[in-house]
């Protein structure tokens, strides 16, 4: 089992939902929110695995806040 799943599983489930099914989230500046929603519910269902894509999505969506925080 890899650390994206080990989070899916636990109770940091719910932040990564929020990171990456708000609508509001900077990354949808830069992808289509119902890509990536897709991603999230094919690797919910276990359709596909697309942990490393997701872990890359929370990582690029923390650095774009942190980049925003900064400037003010």
């Amino acid at each position: 089992m890899n650390v994206v799943d080990n989070w899916f599983r636990s109770a940091k489930h719910q932040k990564m939902e929020e990171i990456l099914l708000d609508g509001h989230s900077q990354i949808y500046k830069y992808l289509k929110p119902s890509a990536v929603r897709a991603m999230f519910n094919q690797h919910q269902t276990g359709h596909n695995d697309n942990h490393k894509i997701l872990f890359s999505l929370i990582v690029f969506e923390e650095w774009l806040r942190s980049q925003n925080s900064a400037r003010h």
